[in-house]
C-alpha cells in the first residue's frame, strides 16, 4: 500500500477533510510540544519543591501562582492589543524559552530559592502556553470543524504529556533533574517555528480579529466577561474546576510524600504516573471524545470529569492509600486534558472573534489561577488552621465538586443561547405567515401614517387595514373616524362597522344620524330613477367616490340606520343594485354591504346569485361577505372559487373568515384527488392560518399524500402554525425522524446529481436547464428538511439556522448546524448533521462518467415530473444508454411532458 493511500485512509479515519490537513497537523505538533514541555517542567518542579520543602508548603506557591497569573494576564492583553495573534504567541514562546534557560543557569549554581520560583513560574506557563494554543486553534476552525477535529488535535497534547512524562522518568537518572530544563528550551523554540509557519501559510490570518472593537486592557476584558452570561458561566466553571483539581493535586502529592523520600524518586514517580495518565487520556481523546460529543452533547460531556472526580474522592476518603490517590488523580489526569479540555474550548467558539481571544485569555489565566490561589488559601485554612489535612480536604472538595457539576449543567443552556446570539434575530421565513416582529413593525408604520400622514396616505393605509383590521389598535381607527377629512372618516368608520365595533366615538353620533338621513334620501331617489344617466348619478351619490371602503361605509350606514322595519324596502334597493343593468361598482358595493346585514336576514340569500356574477371583482366581494356572515352552506362554492385565479384571493378571505368551524370539512377535501392540486395546496395554507390543534391534525394527515407538492404545502402550513403555537407537535419524534431521513436521502441524491452534471452544464442547453432545475430542487429540499426539523425544534431556532445555512460565511453555517445539533432529539439531529455537515463535500466531488449516467437514472426514477421530463430531454441529446425500461414505462405517464419526452426518446432509440 502506497504512503499516499495510507495517508488518505488515515485522514479519512480521523475525519479530516480536504483543505484541513495542514492546519490539523501543525496544530497537533504545536500542542504536542507545549504539553511535552509543561509535563517535563511539572515533573522537575514537583520533585525539586517537595524534596526541599514538602507538600505542606504547596498552598503557599499555589497562592503565588494566582497572584502572578493576574499580572501576566494584564501584560498579555496589553501585548496583544496592537499585534497579530501569531506574533504575540511567538514573542511569548521566545520569552518563556529565555526564562527556562535562566532557571537552568541558576539551578547549576545550587540556589534553593529557585525551586518555589520555578514552581510558580511553571504554573503560569501551564496556563498561558496551552491557552495560546487553543486560542489560535479557535481562530482556525468553525464550531462544527472543532467538534470533529479538536479531539484529534487534542490527542497531540495528550501524546505530549506521555512523552514528557517518559522523558522525565528516563532522563532524570542520566542527566539529572536540572538538565531537563535545556530540553524544554529546545522544544519551545521548535514550537515558535511552527507558529511562524502557520503565519507564513496565511492560516492564522483567518482569525480576523477586529482589534478596534476588542478589549484593550485587562479591566475592559473583565467588563466584557461580566456583561455576558455565557462568559460569566464559563468563568465560574473554570474557577470552580481549578479549585477542585488543585485540591486533588495537593491530596495526591500529600499521599505521595508519605511513600517516597528522595527527589529522584519523586521525579521518577511523577514522570511515570503522568505518562500513564497521558496514555489513558490519549485513548479517551481518540476513541471516546468525538463519540461522546456526538451522542451526549456538550452539557453531558462536561459532567463526566466531575462525576469521575467525585467517585475518586469518595474512594480515597474510604481507603486512604497511594493506590486510591493515584485513582483520584488519574480521573483528573485522564479526563481534564482530553474530553474536558475539548469541551472547554468548544464553549468559546460561538463568541465573536474580537471578544473571544481576549476573554479566553483572561478567563484561562486570571480565573483559572485565581481558582488555584483560592484552593491554596482553602488548603491553608484546612491544614494550618483547622488541622484537617487529607480527610477534611476530601469532604470539602466533595461539596466543591457538587458546585462544579451544577455549573456544568448551566453551561449547555448558555452555550445554546450564545449560538442564538451569534446567528442574530431571524429574518428569513420558512412559511407564508408573517412573524410577530414583522407584525409589530407593520403596526408601527400604519399607526404613524394614520396619525401624521396626508389624506391620500391615510386612505392608502386604511385600504391595507381593511384587509386585516387587527393590524392596528381600535383606538387608532376611532381616532381616524374623527379626522377632518370626510373620506378618511368614512373609510375608518367602514372598517369599524364591518368589524362589529359597537363602541363608536360619541362625537360622531350627530354626523351618523345625518349620514343615515342622507342615505335614506339617496336610496329613495335611486328607487325612483328610471333614466340610466340619472340612475348612475344617484348610485354615485349613494356609494361615494373615495374607494371601496367609503362605498362600504355608505351602505353600512344605510342598512344600520334604516333598521329591520325597512327590510322590504331594502330588498328593492338590492334588487336595483344587483340587477343585470347595474354597474359593476354598484354590484360590488352591494356584495360588500351584505356582510353588514344581521345573520338570518332574507337579503343574505342574494349572496348565492352574486357568487355566480360574471365579474370576478363582484364574486370576490361576495366571497368575503359569505365568510363574514358565517354562510357555511356556501363552503363548496368558495372552495371551487379558490381554484380560479381571479377569485382566489376573495375566496381565501371568505374561507378564512369562516374560521375554525370549517376545519372538519376542509380536512377531507385536502386529500380529495378530484380537486386540483393547486386548490388543495391553498386549502392547506388556509388551515395553517386557522392554526387550531384540529387544523394541525388535518394537515398532518396530508403529509402522507403521494403528491410531493401537497406534502410541501402541508409542511409549510404546519410550520406556520408552529410559529404561533410552538407548544404543538403534529408528529411524534419517531415519525419526524423517519420523514427527515427520507428527505435527507433525497437531498443527498439531489446534491450528488447536481455535482455530477456541474462540469457538463455548459455543454448543451438541455443539460444546463436540468442542472438549474436540480439546484432549485436542492434548495427546496433543504428548506423542507428545516421545516421538518421545525415541527419539533423551536421555530425561531430553525429560522436562525435556515438563515445561517443560506449564507456563504463558514462560521455562521457551522453555528447554524451546531444550534440544531443542540436543540433536536438525538436521532433527528443525526439526520440534520449528516445532511448539512457533508453537503459541501458532496457538491464538490469530482464527477465521473459513471456518475453522470447514474445521475440521469436517478432523476428519471425520482418521480418528479418536471425533473423527469428534463432528464429525458437531455438524455436524448447525450445518447445516454440503459433507459429503455424506464422510458417504456413513462410513455404512459399521467404528465403530458413526461409522456412526450419518453415517446420521443423511444422513437429516436428505434423502439416501437
Amino acid at each position: 500500500m502506497s504512503s499516499a493511500t495510507f495517508a488518505e485512509r488515515l485522514l479519512r479515519l480521523v475525519d479530516v477533510r480536504r483543505g484541513e490537513g495542514a492546519r490539523v497537523l501543525l496544530g497537533f505538533g504545536y500542542l504536542f510540544l507545549i504539553i511535552t514541555c509543561y509535563v517535563i517542567l511539572k515533573a522537575v518542579r514537583d520533585g525539586l519543591f517537595i524534596a526541599e520543602f514538602g507538600a505542606i508548603k504547596l498552598p503557599w506557591v499555589m497562592h503565588g501562582i494566582a497572584v502572578l497569573a493576574g499580572t501576566c494576564a494584564s501584560a498579555y492583553v496589553r501585548l496583544s492589543r496592537d499585534r497579530d495573534l501569531s506574533t504575540v504567541i511567538s514573542i511569548v514562546l521566545v520569552f518563556f524559552a529565555s526564562n527556562v534557560a535562566l532557571f537552568w543557569w541558576f539551578a547549576q549554581q545550587g540556589h534553593t530559592w529557585l525551586f518555589p520560583v520555578l514552581y510558580i513560574w511553571a504554573g503560569v506557563f501551564g496556563v498561558i502556553a496551552p491557552t495560546q494554543v487553543w486560542t489560535l486553534l479557535g481562530t482556525l476552525f468553525t464550531t462544527r470543524q472543532a467538534k470533529r477535529l479538536f479531539g484529534v488535535i487534542g490527542a497531540g497534547g495528550i501524546l505530549g504529556g506521555f512523552v514528557g512524562g517518559q522523558l522525565a522518568n528516563w532522563l532524570v537518572d542520566l542527566i539529572g533533574a536540572p538538565q531537563l530544563l535545556l530540553l524544554v528550551v529546545g522544544l519551545l523554540l521548535i514550537a515558535t517555528v511552527i507558529v511562524t509557519t502557520l503565519r507564513r501559510l496565511g492560516v492564522s490570518s483567518a482569525e480576523a480579529v477586529e482589534r478596534s472593537t476588542s478589549p484593550r486592557r485587562l479591566r475592559e476584558s473583565l467588563s466584557v466577561i461580566s456583561q455576558s452570561r455565557h462568559l460569566r458561566v464559563i468563568a465560574i466553571l473554570v474557577f470552580v474546576t481549578a479549585v477542585a483539581t488543585q485540591t486533588i493535586d495537593w491530596q495526591f502529592k500529600h499521599v505521595v510524600e508519605q511513600a517516597f523520600e528522595t527527589r529522584e524518586q519523586y521525579v521518577a514517580f511523577f514522570g511515570k504516573v503522568y505518562s500513564i495518565f497521558s496514555i489513558l487520556a490519549f485513548a479517551v481523546q481518540v476513541l471516546l471524545t468525538s463519540r461522546l460529543f456526538r451522542h451526549l452533547g456538550l452539557g453531558a460531556s462536561l459532567l463526566i470529569l466531575p462525576i469521575a472526580v467525585l467517585a475518586g474522592s469518595i474512594e480515597l476518603l474510604i481507603v486512604p492509600s497511594l493506590w486510591a490517590a493515584v485513582m483520584l488523580k488519574g480521573a483528573d489526569g485522564t479526563f481534564k486534558h482530553s474530553l474536558d479540555r475539548s469541551c472547554r474550548e468548544m464553549m468559546y467558539l460561538p463568541v465573536a472573534a474580537p471578544i473571544r481571544v481576549h476573554a479566553k485569555a483572561t478567563i484561562d489565566t486570571v480565573f483559572d489561577r485565581f481558582g488555584d490561589g483560592s484552593a491554596g488559601l482553602l488548603l491553608l485554612l484546612l491544614t494550618a488552621v483547622l488541622g484537617w489535612e487529607l480527610t477534611g480536604s476530601l469532604l470539602v472538595n466533595i461539596l466543591i465538586v457538587g458546585c462544579w457539576a451544577l455549573t456544568a449543567c448551566l453551561v449547555r443552556r448558555h452555550y445554546v443561547d450564545e449560538l442564538r446570539h451569534a446567528l442574530g434575530r431571524p429574518t428569513l421565513r420558512l412559511s407564508g405567515v408573517v412573524s410577530l416582529p414583522e407584525d409589530a413593525d407593520t403596526r408601527r408604520v400604519l399607526e404613524r401614517v394614520l396619525a401624521d400622514g396626508s389624506e391620500s396616505e391615510k386612505l392608502g393605509a386604511l385600504e391595507i387595514v381593511a384587509e386585516n383590521p387587527r393590524l392596528v389598535a381600535r383606538e387608532t381607527l376611532r381616532a381616524a373616524a374623527c379626522a377632518d377629512s370626510k373620506a378618511v372618516r368614512r373609510a375608518a368608520l367602514a372598517i369599524l362597522v364591518s368589524d362589529g365595533d359597537q363602541e363608536l366615538p360619541p362625537e360622531l353620533a350627530d354626523e351618523l344620524e345625518q349620514e343615515g338621513q342622507q342615505a335614506l334620501v339617496s336610496t329613495i331617489d335611486l328607487l325612483l330613477s328610471t333614466d340610466p344617466e340619472e340612475l348612475a348619478r344617484h348610485l354615485d351619490s349613494l356609494l361615494g367616490e373615495a374607494g371601496r371602503a367609503t362605498k362600504l361605509s355608505s351602505l353600512a350606514l344605510m342598512l344600520r340606520w334604516l333598521g329591520p322595519e325597512f327590510e322590504p324596502f331594502g330588498e328593492r334597493v338590492f334588487d336595483k343594485l344587483t340587477g343585470a343593468d347595474s354597474p359593476i361598482h354598484a354590484r360590488r358595493a352591494a356584495a360588500q354591504a351584505l356582510a353588514l346585514i344581521p345573520r338570518g336576514s332574507p337579503l343574505q340569500q342574494r349572496l348565492g346569485s352574486l357568487l355566480e356574477d360574471p365579474d370576478p371583482a363582484v364574486v370576490s366581494a361576495a366571497c368575503e361577505s359569505a365568510g363574514r356572515t358565517g354562510r357555511v352552506d356556501l363552503l363548496g362554492r368558495l372552495v371551487e372559487l379558490l381554484g380560479r385565479p381571479r377569485t382566489r384571493r376573495g375566496a381565501a378571505r371568505g374561507l378564512r373568515a369562516l374560521g375554525a368551524r370549517i376545519v372538519p370539512q376542509l380536512a377531507p377535501r385536502l386529500l380529495d384527488s378530484s380537486l386540483p392540486s393547486g386548490t388543495r395546496g391553498r386549502l392547506a395554507q388556509l388551515m395553517g392560518e386557522i392554526g387550531t390543534p384540529e387544523a394541525m391534525r388535518g394537515l398532518a394527515s396530508g403529509l402522507d399524500a403521494d403528491e410531493p407538492g401537497l406534502v410541501d404545502c402541508c409542511l409549510e402550513a404546519l410550520s406556520a402554525i408552529r410559529l404561533q403555537r410552538p407548544d404543538l407537535h403534529p408528529l411524534t419524534a419517531r415519525q419526524l425522524t423517519g420523514r427527515l431521513r427520507r428527505e435527507r436521502d433525497r437531498y443527498e441524491r439531489l446534491l450528488a446529481a447536481t455535482a455530477s452534471l456541474s462540469e457538463r452544464a455548459g455543454e448543451s442547453p438541455a443539460i444546463e436547464l436540468l442542472h438549474e432545475a436540480l439546484e432549485e430542487r436542492s434548495r427546496s429540499s433543504r428548506r423542507s428538511i428545516l421545516r421538518w426539523a421545525g415541527l419539533w425544534a423551536p421555530p425561531a431556532d430553525v429560522q436562525r439556522a435556515a438563515e445561517g445555512l443560506e449564507g456563504a460565511i463558514a462560521e455562521r453555517r457551522a453555528n447554524a448546524i451546531e444550534l440544531l445539533d443542540n436543540t433536536l432529539p438525538r436521532a433527528m439531529r443525526q439526520e440534520i448533521v449528516r445532511a448539512f455537515d457533508h453537503e459541501r463535500a458532496t457538491s464538490r466531488s469530482s464527477p465521473r462518467s459513471a456518475d453522470v449516467a447514474a445521475a440521469f437514472a436517478w432523476v428519471i426514477e425520482s418521480g418528479d415530473p418536471w425533473l423527469v421530463a428534463l432528464a429525458l430531454h437531455a438524455a436524448r441529446g447525450e445518447n445516454v444508454a440503459g433507459l429503455e425500461t424506464a422510458a417504456s414505462r413513462l410513455a404512459e405517464h399521467r404528465s403530458q411532458p413526461v409522456r412526450e419526452e419518453a415517446r420521443a426518446w423511444l422513437a429516436e432509440a428505434g423502439w416501437s
